[in-house]
């Protein structure tokens, strides 16, 4: 839905995020997956990271994503064609930016 799109999330005043590459090993696990597959991958992503965690473009709703319900951390990962371009981002809440650290190219 478009309350997970990437753009909604830039707009939610009490997250604050980053945005890094995506790690080397998880790139290709995301753009081989069937759609199946893809949900499982989010649930394990998710479970690595104690947070939502959405996969899509740039613009527009996610492809395949867990919500998990009252947790305000959220990984997004956005796929290009090339694999260098692919990103995370990574939201938290205002003053827990000190997780930022355990989440960068996070791997699973």
């Amino acid at each position: 839905t478009t309350a997970h799109a990437l753009s909604a999330f830039l707009q939610r005043e009490f997250l604050v995020h980053r945005t890094c590459g995506m790690s080397r090993t998880l790139v290709p696990r995301m753009k081989e997956a069937s759609q199946d597959g893809l949900e499982e991958l989010c649930r394990q992503v998710s479970d690595a990271a104690g947070a939502s965690v959405y996969v899509g473009r740039a613009v527009g709703p996610p492809s395949a994503g867990v919500t998990v319900d009252g947790c305000e951390r959220v990984l997004y990962f956005v796929l290009d064609p090339l694999d260098v371009d692919c990103k995370q981002v990574s939201f938290l809440p205002v003053g827990q930016e000190a997780a930022f650290e355990e989440l960068y190219k996070l791997e699973v």
